[in-house]
């Protein structure tokens, strides 16, 4: 319930933000306005993930299977002895954060760890809001364009933020890139 609430204040404050830049005829954001939004969104989701372990299985899985592909290398990486029901793409990623973990003596499950589990989809996630940003400046006013990111990153008229990125290592729905996909041709006017 706290991190439905601090979304939710963080939400207002920046729709307020806007509001009141939008009151009048600004020519440009202030200097580091995105900056900051960019760093207040990080530094929530990187709050909610220290905070929250996600999904067990999941926890368990993206664990081990970074371990195996740190132990086994992709050619051993998939076998029938082992349960692995994701696709080479991601496993690739999930190496190198086994590496990390194997070769700095992280301990597993611990603070850092989960939290190098976590970074990935982190990223994806901010790098999704600098894209939505690039293209609602195309069709909105600098000012605009900053709202449809920060209605993004703070998850604003969805109930709050979504942990996809933090609590949880993968994308369910809704998914970043579908979003922004969406609103890309909903923008150029070529979705329904």
């Amino acid at each position: 319930m706290f991190f439905v609430h601090l979304s939710a204040l963080l939400g207002i404050l920046v729709f307020i933000f806007c509001l009141r830049k939008l009151g009048g005829t600004p020519k440009k954001l202030p200097e580091y306005s995105l900056t900051i939004l960019i760093l207040a969104a990080l530094f929530v989701r990187i709050l909610c993930a220290g905070l929250s372990k996600g999904f067990d299985n999941d926890t368990a899985c993206f664990a081990s299977w970074a371990d195996r592909m740190f132990q086994v290398r992709p050619s051993g990486f998939y076998s029938p002895d082992t349960f692995t029901d994701y696709p080479p793409g991601y496993m690739y990623v999930l190496w190198l954060l086994g590496a990390i973990r194997n070769l700095t003596g992280m301990a597993y499950y611990s603070l850092p760890h989960l939290l190098l589990l976590k970074i990935p989809a982190i990223l994806c996630d901010m790098g999704c809001g600098l894209i939505l940003y690039r293209e609602a400046k195309k069709k909105f006013t600098e000012y605009g364009a900053f709202f449809v990111a920060a209605a993004y990153f703070f998850r604003l008229g969805t109930g709050g933020l979504h942990f996809h990125a933090s609590g949880n290592h993968h994308v369910p729905e809704p998914d970043p890139r579908k979003n922004v996909s969406r609103a890309h041709l909903l923008w150029h006017g070529r979705a329904d």
